[in-house]
């Protein structure tokens, strides 16, 4: 009976109400909760990429964190070897996703894609679950791939619909208001994102190019002055 009940806490880590869902759909937090969900969601939903690193360190220490309670609870301990097991895998996930770009890419999106899901399909039917599931394996493989504009989308849609929904609680309101002021949020956010994403790799071509302009320009140097000398070489000759 302990082991099921360890079984049922560790894998409510990421689906139900007690998982990533629980970003989202808090019932009544209280209002500190509630104005810093609203703050970390606008971060998150307009800085994602540039917080990428962070994110991927605490989702893939929170998917360790899942890992280890299903270990712990194979492996039949409880207690603080369970806490120990479970805090191992953490500190390990934490750090391959931080020293390993594109895995901690992959983790982030995985949990993330399944936090949002969470939130937003009615119910938690086998269907649905599996659906979830096999969406954000695919969007966590392709996020591994093509980095930039995954995770701007994924932030910016997780980020707005945590700050909105947060966001229309505080204000007093319920229902899908605040999937709609996240959906507003959201696509402020990728707006953002995107702009300064551009002008990045804009920047980045620009300083390309003047580095090239520069060796270019050295090369042209160079070759006037081997013409100069052999030019003076010519005239000692005659």
């Amino acid at each position: 009976m302990g082991q099921i009940v360890g079984f049922n806490k560790s894998m409510s880590i990421f689906g139900g109400a007690d998982g990533p869902t629980s970003v989202f759909l808090a019932g009544k937090p209280a209002m500190g909760i509630m104005i810093a969900g609203v703050v970390i969601g606008l971060l998150v939903c307009l800085f994602g990429l540039k917080l990428v690193r962070l994110l991927t360190v605490l989702t893939g220490g929170i998917i360790g964190l899942a890992i280890g309670a299903v270990i712990a609870v194979v492996a039949g301990v409880d207690g603080v070897p369970f806490i120990a097991i479970m805090a191992v895998c953490a500190v390990v996930l934490a750090a391959l996703s931080f020293f390993l770009y594109r895995f901690g890419v992959f983790c982030m999106t995985f949990f993330i894609s399944i936090a949002v899901m969470g939130a937003l399909l009615p119910g938690n039917s086998l269907p649905i679950v599996i659906t979830m599931y096999a969406v954000s394996f695919a969007l966590a493989i392709l996020s591994a791939i093509y980095v930039e504009p995954i995770v701007i989308v994924l932030t910016a849609v997780s980020g707005g619909i945590m700050a909105g929904t947060m966001a229309v609680q505080l204000a007093g309101l319920d229902g899908w208001t605040g999937y709609a002021a996240g959906a507003v949020i959201a696509v402020i956010g990728m707006v953002l994102q995107f702009a300064m994403q551009s002008r990045k790799v804009g920047k980045k071509e620009r300083d390309y190019a003047d580095e090239i302009k520069e060796k270019v320009s050295m090369e042209l140097e160079v070759e006037k002055a081997r013409n100069i000398l052999d030019d003076e070489e010519d005239d000692e000759e005659e």
